[in-house]
């Protein structure tokens, strides 16, 4: 079962988990069962992962100790989390995208042909830049879109700026 999402705007700043405003059931249900496996008291960093991407990475460090993080050391403790918070987010995009290129046996030239079509560049224009036609460079997109499991070029471009491949 995937957790439910929580409504922070991506800037957010670090907020403690008692002042965050449960306002569905499955958000209440989380926070009971955070409490159930020891954490009475949280602190949850959203992470932007940058450039206009929407993926949004999230920290959330609990203490078993109720009101832990409401005390005088919280500001300090809030700049370590964001610094760590952010550490570990271009950690995990690193890792992913290093995973991803193998899994999906992506090369250098499939990643260019995903950049130029992020750049909004169409077959002609990249099949010019290329040398080939443009029949050549649809069917490329096709083969790279079924390996990457998704409908269109432009969501093929899309998933490979999130992971940072492109």
């Amino acid at each position: 079962r995937r957790a439910p999402e929580l409504n922070l705007p991506p800037s957010a700043d670090a907020i403690v988990g008692q002042h965050l405003a449960l306002a569905t059931q499955p958000e209440r249900d989380m926070a009971r069962s955070a409490e159930a496996f020891g954490f009475s008291s949280t602190v949850i960093v959203p992470v932007p992962a940058g450039e206009g991407l929407s993926r949004v990475g999230m920290l959330c460090v609990g203490s078993a100790t109720p009101k832990f993080f409401e005390s005088d050391g919280y500001p300090c403790f809030r700049i370590a989390a964001r610094s760590l918070a952010s550490e570990l987010q271009a950690w995990w995009l690193r890792r992913m995208r290093d995973e991803l290129q193998l899994a999906w046996e992506v090369n250098a030239e499939e990643l260019q042909l995903l950049g130029w079509e992020r750049q909004g560049l169409r077959s002609k224009a990249i099949a010019t830049k290329l040398g080939t036609s443009e029949d050549t460079i649809d069917c490329r997109f096709k083969r790279l879109n079924a390996r990457l499991g998704v409908t269109g070029r432009k969501a093929a471009a899309q998933l490979a700026a999130e992971y940072g491949l492109i």
